[in-house]
């Protein structure tokens, strides 16, 4: 009884989760054997934590899915929410998260995805990255200006006064 209560608690959330995940992506591709990073938007109220897991469709270069981390949080803490909702005060803008995945060990290849999941119910999928490829190590990594980066790792995307290109 209170598994199903809990499952149909979480369902509003999953259903009108909002995540996207941004990078990687064919333009964003990871380099094998280095520190790559995971971008993606959020809206406040979307579901929190979620496990991260990397998927390959083809199948030649993973054998099954690969757990990246779990319990990861989609957000920023709490208190950091609330200063940037009272700063852009009911502005519906996205904010964007990242999670650094170090020492990348996937086979060099392409087709892979980022997953996020439900951590209790893996096969509740929150948001799919689009394809992207693994490099060789030693590969020049994809041009600074293709990524968007802001102060305390967090941005809106749609508000150039407090973002920095890099």
């Amino acid at each position: 009884m209170r598994a199903a209560l809990l499952a149909l608690a979480l369902l509003p959330s999953a259903v009108f989760a909002t995540i996207s995940i941004t990078g990687p992506s064919p333009n964003q591709y990871w380099v094998q054997n280095t520190s790559n990073t995971i971008q993606w938007t959020y809206n406040q109220g979307d579901p929190t934590p979620v496990d991260i897991i990397i998927t390959n469709q083809a199948n030649q270069t993973l054998n099954g899915d690969f757990s990246i981390a779990r319990f990861v949080p989609v957000s920023q803490e709490v208190w950091l929410a609330l200063l940037l909702f009272l700063f852009f005060f009911f502005s519906p803008h996205a904010l964007l998260q990242s999670f650094t995945v170090t020492h990348v060990t996937l086979r060099v290849g392409t087709g892979y995805q980022v997953v996020f999941v439900n951590p209790v119910d893996g096969s509740q999928v929150y948001a799919n990255s689009s394809n992207f490829e693994v490099r060789t190590p030693g590969s020049a990594f994809p041009p600074m200006d293709s990524y968007h980066y802001c102060h305390l790792t967090l941005m809106c995307l749609q508000c150039s006064i407090t973002c920095t290109h890099k």
